[in-house]
């Protein structure tokens, strides 16, 4: 378990925050989730990434009174194979979850623009959080492009009161997947849907700009258009 160090200036985004590796998950979830008074909802991929499942069965499991909204993140072209893994997992979910809503999500615009961070974020301010005391963000199955707004969306709302008090953020580790996963990107770079910041502003003109893709492996087609 890590907490930020007391000696850390106040204000920081991240504190407090606790944060459980490996077989402290399980334990965690047992312990926190099975309390009566909580009242969770999942917000999760349901894609062809077999990881899917993971958080939701653990949830469920602990809680069956567990909700969710299932992201469906939708791309065009792809392959028949994942389309069929993606039907198999939103079944299972769906099937797992009694109260669920399935969001469709357009990851490109007509004009080719990565949007799908952004149409999530609109679909997820449309449900109504009362009463949920835990929203949990599972990004084992999500795009970078769509959980980071996502998650900024949430946060900012837990901060501000206007939102459940909890937020907690899962993801199933299993490196041998992602190197096999191969990610499809814009035709120019851009920022990730709410974390522009200040870096349009003339004062920020100067400023260093790294894009994602230097931070991954396998992105040399995104890397070329750089």
């Amino acid at each position: 378990m890590n907490t930020t160090p007391a000696s850390q200036p106040p204000g920081r985004r991240w504190d407090p925050c606790i944060a459980h590796r490996g077989a402290e998950v399980p334990h965690f979830i047992a312990d926190y989730f099975t309390q009566s008074d909580r009242i969770p909802l999942l917000v999760a991929g349901a894609g062809f990434d077999p990881r899917a499942r993971v958080v939701a069965e653990a949830l469920c499991n602990a809680n069956p009174n567990t909700s969710a909204l299932l992201i469906k993140e939708l791309r065009p072209g792809a392959p028949s194979d994942q389309s069929d893994r993606a039907r198999a997992n939103t079944t299972a979910l769906a099937n797992l979850l009694g109260q669920h809503t399935l969001l469709r999500i357009n990851v490109f615009g007509p004009d080719g623009a990565v949007v799908g961070g952004r149409n999530a974020v609109s679909a997820l301010s449309t449900p109504p959080l009362d009463g949920v005391t835990d929203v949990v963000v599972d990004i084992s199955a999500l795009s970078v492009g769509t959980s980071f707004p996502i998650i900024r969306y949430l946060f900012e709302l837990t901060v501000s009161d206007h939102g459940p008090p909890n937020l907690h953020l899962f993801v199933t580790h299993d490196p041998s997947l992602d190197d096999g996963i191969r990610s499809v990107s814009s035709d120019s770079p851009d920022f990730i849907h709410g974390f522009r910041g200040n870096s349009t502003l003339s004062s920020a003109a100067d400023s260093a700009r790294l894009w994602l893709p230097q931070l991954s492996s396998g992105r040399r087609a995104a890397l070329g258009k750089v």
